[in-house]
């Protein structure tokens, strides 16, 4: 071996040593693959756009990794299939994004995973899927290590062990549970509920701070800073919390709707809006009537708000 032929060996043995053995396998690891596909379908890997195309038995682009982002066009779907087989199938005119992160330790507690045996929550993962506009049919594998979350401009979905349907379009978010259990929490972290099976759902935003929730099939018990929501099929409902106060304004926008505080049950009807708000030190709840009138059902008797009025109860009132 000449001399020239050494440094060259030597450079790049040293090249490879140097390189972290994380840093490798982080940009080997396939996150996904599309199985099949019809239409226009493209995936961005680095910034670059590459259309997938069939070759003989072979779809070739077909691979997604961290962060990378699936989009297909009109007339067009396509299959997704992570490593654990949790499958995704893409309508057309979707774009999603798939990134992946360890999970904190408060969801690691609320989410009912496991430690190892060695006491440590290694291996223990956050796999995210932004969708940005579009709809898809998500199947997801049961597993104790692999939390899958969907993100869209309006909330967060969490699932394990589910099947749905999710789409964003015109900026609403819908939601179609056929299995399993879905956490929901707004864009602003000012509203959260479960979905259950059975359930469909349209969530809006817009503004943070004001969202928009109705249900189609099913009931949702939505949770606020000053009470649970209880939403039945075919109504709606509208909340807005201020930033500043605190004070969460809840609209009937159709049906009524009941709210549930730790002295009472406010009773919402269609068109009418009741503001709410918790004294911290004392717990005393008040209510006030933004529109219409509102009746306010306590232990002690029912009171009936008009507009404009307000009334305050305490939990040993």
């Amino acid at each position: 071996m000449n001399r020239a032929h050494l440094v060259t060996v030597i450079f790049i043995s040293t090249l490879f040593l140097s390189t972290p053995r994380a840093a490798l396998s982080q940009q080997e690891e396939r996150l996904a693959v599309v199985s099949k596909y019809e239409g226009d379908v493209k995936v961005q890997h680095q910034t670059i756009w590459k259309t997938i195309k069939q070759i003989g038995n072979r779809i070739r682009n077909s691979a997604v990794y961290e962060a990378d982002s699936v989009m297909t066009m009109h007339a067009s779907a396509a299959d997704l299939v992570f490593n654990d087989n949790t499958s995704l199938e893409i309508e057309e005119d979707t774009s999603l994004t798939i990134n992946t992160r360890e999970m904190s330790g408060d969801e690691i507690t609320q989410n009912g995973f496991i430690r190892h045996v060695s006491g440590t929550h290694q291996g223990l993962c956050c796999r995210k899927v932004q969708v940005k506009f579009g709809k898809i049919l998500a199947n997801i594998t049961p597993s104790k290590s692999v939390l899958t979350e969907f993100e869209t401009p309006t909330g967060t979905a969490s699932v394990r062990g589910t099947a749905f349907t999710l789409a964003y379009i015109g900026g609403v978010t819908s939601i179609d549970l056929t299995q399993g259990l879905i956490d929901f929490a707004d864009a602003g972290n000012d509203v959260s509920f479960s979905v259950e099976p059975g359930d469909n759902i349209d969530i809006s935003m817009s503004e943070l701070g004001h969202s928009s929730i109705s249900v189609n099939a099913g009931q949702l018990d939505i949770s606020t800073d000053t009470g649970t929501l209880i939403v039945e099929s075919g109504e709606s409902t509208g909340v807005d919390v201020d930033a500043d106060t605190g004070e969460v304004t809840v609209t009937a926008e159709a049906g009524t709707v009941d709210l549930e505080t730790s002295t009472g049950t406010a009773v919402i009807e269609e068109g009418e809006a009741a503001g709410t708000s918790v004294d911290a030190d004392t717990g005393e709840v008040t209510i006030s009537s933004e529109e219409g009138s509102v009746t306010f059902e306590t232990e002690t008797g029912t009171v009936t708000i008009e507009e404009g009025e307000s009334a305050g109860t305490s939990v040993n009132a």
